[in-house]
């Protein structure tokens, strides 16, 4: 898929990285140990241009965006996701390249294995250049999404490489599925609306730490599922982008307590995966108000908007009182 990159596009990536820059919430990572100075920097603007990239082709096609998670921060100095789907709540990375030999997807494993995402999309931006300057970077025209493969199917067929004395996944940019595909099966159309529905029960959202379980007593099976994941054999960090589905008590816990405070971006993202969750099997989603209750009250009035965004049916009595 082509989609043609404008001067304003540019010039939005330029200032978005700035502004991100500027609040210093990220690690500086550069993966070549020859990188150049100033690289860091260029390799934020490329990244954010695939993003508007990914943006355009979505709503070129007339497709809904998902919530934007950018406004509720990071977790451990890294953005949750670059996209959340409109229709599942999965979450997308895009990996954008710009060198015409560089044009399959490269995926630092570590990285992939502590903050998993549900799919990763490549896109090279053209002309391609040696080096990608503040000036040469007004020379792109036009960019390629060249697919997306999901993290079941890069763990499945994924090659595995050293590069940079690093750990990665390789895959061919043919072997990517087409873009569109992710399109049709993760977003809403523009014109689409979301049904009401009579739920047929209730599930509960639960909010837990993977190294002290459950903020309530008596919450005996999330405690037990808290150990059971707290003990598996990942980085600091992996489990806690999962939601844990207990079926058989009709809960849903979210590891998005990290040193012992709730972390906004991961709760956000928590609580959209919960609503997509209680949609899908017709249920009510039941948030209960001790959550309320571990949040700063600026951070309330963030969580309370999203959730009455929400286009599933709820159960909801937080206190009203700052908002």
């Amino acid at each position: 898929m082509k989609i043609i990159i404008t001067k304003e596009m540019i010039d939005e990536a330029v200032f978005n990285t700035n502004e991100k820059l500027e609040l210093g919430t990220q690690t500086q990572r550069v993966y070549n140990p020859k990188a150049k100075q100033g690289t860091y920097y260029m390799n934020n603007i490329i990244g954010e241009l695939g993003e508007l990239v990914f943006k355009k082709a979505l709503l070129n096609n007339n497709y809904k965006l998902g919530k934007d998670l950018r406004p509720f921060g990071t977790f451990m100095n890294s953005d949750i996701c670059d996209f959340i789907t409109s229709k599942t709540a999965q979450s997308i990375d895009i990996k954008t390249v710009t060198k015409e030999n560089n044009e399959n997807l490269v995926l630092t494993k570590r990285l992939v294995d502590w903050k998993p995402s549900s799919h990763y999309v490549l896109i090279q931006l053209l002309p391609t250049a040696k080096e990608v300057s503040i000036d040469s970077i007004y020379d792109i025209t036009h960019a390629v999404i060249h697919g997306f493969v999901s993290f079941k199917e890069l763990e499945k067929r994924g090659t595995k490489r050293i590069m940079y004395n690093k750990e990665i996944y390789f895959i061919r940019k043919e072997k990517l599925s087409p873009v569109t595909t992710l399109f049709e099966e993760h977003f809403f159309k523009g014109y689409e609306k979301i049904k009401k529905y009579y739920s047929q029960g209730k599930i509960e959202f639960h909010v837990a730490s993977l190294e002290k379980g459950s903020l309530i007593e008596n919450n005996k099976d999330v405690d037990i599922v808290s150990s059971k994941y707290n003990n598996k054999e990942r980085r600091d960090g992996h489990y806690n982008f999962y939601n844990i589905y207990l079926k058989g008590r009709n809960k849903i816990v979210s590891f998005s307590i990290h040193k012992d405070e709730i972390n906004l971006a991961l709760l956000a993202k928590s609580l959209l995966t919960a609503e997509e969750r209680a949609r899908e099997l017709k249920y009510t989603l039941v948030i209960p108000d001790y959550i309320e209750h571990h949040l700063p009250k600026e951070d309330k009035y963030k969580i309370v908007k999203l959730i009455r965004e929400m286009k599933c049916n709820l159960e909801f009595d937080w206190s009203t009182e700052y908002y």
